[in-house]
């Protein structure tokens, strides 16, 4: 338990220089720790600025940590890393123009916060500026010019306000959410410009999402993932949507019964129109449909918050 205040850290190796590597710290409030160009002339730039890890002695994990304005800046590395870490909070300040990504938390982090930060890199790099693929994390009014990436190993990260010109989920992501947030806020030509930013999520079958601008094109967007066909087995065929999402469900005709289900358990019949319909499904919900010719069934799901 210590407090640690306006720290400058310089020169150090930029192949293995960590400037901060708190291993098993716990409970601390560090504030203005800086490592970086903006504030220190430097000849060899560390290679990585921040790392929360475990205790080398009793593998204590890093947690419940507060930093507050940290600057990390122009190193030859990664900016902000957490290995082994939980529930740590990062308010203001930046890490920004480092070589590697600006802001990492690995797989099998806990409940990280990082709020009213900046992530930039210079001017069209194609790193990432933030990579999240730890458990419950929180990054609120934040922003970066590159990229923002729900990493495979991502569960429940709330991407919420802010700017970023790209925001990716990779396939495995769970529940990601995004919230509120612009992207593709270059200009597509003049000075400063760079080329588009993308919103690629709909490879990710459990993403979340309300009010998405286009901060270029001036425009919310509506992000949805394509239609995916359920293979039907033999009559009666029975199936639970268990991905924690609503889904709208078409059925073809074919079905002579339809019977809806809720929690594993029969509710009521009901019939399937003439060419076919549509019914909702919420997480837990279901259905079971008697057929002598089988229907073709397919899902579209509901990404809106």
């Amino acid at each position: 338990f210590s407090s640690l205040r306006n720290i400058n850290v310089r020169e150090a190796s930029e192949f293995a220089g960590v400037a901060y590597s708190f291993e098993g710290s716990v409970s601390c409030v560090m504030y203005k720790l800086n490592c970086g160009y903006n504030m220190n002339e430097m000849t060899n730039f560390p290679w990585r600025g921040m790392q929360f890890t475990t205790d080398p002695a009793d593998g204590r994990r890093a947690s419940n940590n507060l930093i507050i304005e940290p600057q990390i800046d122009h190193l030859s590395g990664d900016g902000i890393v957490l290995i082994a870490a939980d529930n740590n909070s990062f308010v203001g300040g930046a890490a920004q123009a480092n070589a590697g990504i600006n802001f990492v938390v690995q797989a099998n982090c806990h409940t990280t916060s990082a709020r009213d930060m900046g992530f930039e890199h210079a001017q069209a790099t194609g790193q990432e500026d933030c990579f999240i693929n730890g458990v419950d994390s929180k990054i609120i009014n934040c922003y970066g010019t590159e990229g923002f990436v729900f990493g495979s190993a991502s569960e429940r990260t709330l991407l919420q306000g802010g700017r970023w010109h790209n925001v990716t989920a990779a396939d495995t992501a769970l529940y990601p959410i995004i919230d509120g947030v612009s992207y593709n806020w270059y200009p597509a030509a003049g000075p400063g410009s760079k080329p588009a930013g993308a919103l690629t999520l709909t490879s990710c079958p459990t993403f979340k999402y309300r009010n998405i601008k286009n901060a270029n094109g001036g425009v919310y967007v509506y992000p949805v993932t394509a239609p995916r066909a359920l293979a039907v087995g033999a009559s009666p065929f029975t199936y639970e949507n268990a991905t924690g999402m609503s889904e709208d469900i078409y059925f073809s005709s074919g079905g002579t019964s339809l019977t809806l289900r809720r929690q594993g358990a029969d509710l009521f019949a009901i019939g399937i129109p003439t060419g076919g319909g549509f019914r909702k499904t919420i997480a837990g919900d279901g259905f079971r449909v008697a057929y002598s010719v089988a229907p073709f069934i397919s899902r579209l799901t509901d990404h809106a918050l």
